[in-house]
């Protein structure tokens, strides 16, 4: 279960495509999370109390394009949070190549809805889920999102763009922007700056 924390996620899928290939860098990194893990034992998420009649789900995704030079698969990575309370997260490789940034984050965006619903749904049985708010840094994939027309190139990722501009314009879900610096779902994606993944950490609530 400790595999599935927030922060080795990324380290974890980046090693578990090398199962079939291992190598001694591989070895070597794998060694680095063992000492991480053993370094970060007492690490622990501070969930906090939420109002059961008036609480929020959000979404955090992020994609980060191409950046296997291998096969040129994308990595998506979103984090759904439920009263700023982290409750799901996932990384996992795009199975097509993206051919722009914005089409990486609309195939991790349509993913990180259909969980986002999922859990709405099972939250809803319990409390009263006000509002599903997605969180995304990219612009040019949020004003595809609003503009209809705007389609002629992303005909191979058609179904999933429809999918999200249907659940919008039902206001089931509000996409709103998130500048880079506050995006969490950012440390799923890439590796980033001891000081920047901590930053990120905190706003999950973890305590360092």
């Amino acid at each position: 279960m400790y595999l599935d924390l927030i922060f080795f996620l990324f380290a974890v899928n980046c090693l578990s495509q090398l199962q079939e290939h291992p190598t001694d860098a591989a070895w070597c990194a794998l060694k680095k999370i063992l000492r991480y893990l053993k370094g970060t034992a007492k690490m622990k998420i501070n969930y906090k109390k939420c109002n059961l009649y008036d609480s929020d789900l959000s979404l955090y995704v992020d994609a980060d394009w191409v950046s296997n030079s291998n096969d040129r698969k994308s990595i998506s990575g979103y984090l759904i949070m439920f009263c700023n309370n982290p409750i799901l997260w996932c990384v996992n490789k795009q199975k097509c190549i993206a051919l722009s940034s914005t089409e990486a984050e609309i195939i991790a965006l349509s993913k990180g809805v259909q969980d986002l619903l999922w859990i709405k749904g099972i939250a809803s049985e319990i409390v009263c889920v006000k509002n599903l708010i997605v969180y995304e840094d990219n612009q040019s994939c949020i004003k595809c999102i609003a503009n209809e027309n705007n389609f002629g190139r992303m005909k191979h990722i058609d179904i999933k763009l429809k999918f999200i501009r249907d659940i919008v314009s039902r206001n089931k879900i509000k996409i709103e922007y998130i500048s880079t610096g506050n995006q969490i779902a950012d440390m799923l994606t890439k590796a980033l700056p001891k000081t920047k993944f901590c930053e990120l950490l905190k706003l999950c609530n973890f305590k360092i």
